[in-house]
């Protein structure tokens, strides 16, 4: 993904979640930039709609 397209994701506010292959984790990305991993759905949106308040975590630039 181009520089000028995350740009773009960023401003959207998109929230991504991948499934880790052969694992029962999902990894959560926010439009921020920061990543973690979980096993609990749930977990994972109240992570990712907490922004800012993850903002100390690696990665958030917002």
């Amino acid at each position: 993904m181009t520089s000028a397209a995350v740009g773009r994701v960023a401003e959207a506010g998109v929230f991504r979640i991948h499934w880790v292959p052969g694992t029962d984790r999902l990894l959560a990305v926010c439009f921020c930039g920061a990543e973690r991993v979980f096993e609990d759905p749930v977990e994972v949106w109240d992570w990712l709609l907490s922004h800012p308040l993850h903002s100390g975590d690696a990665g958030c630039g917002r």
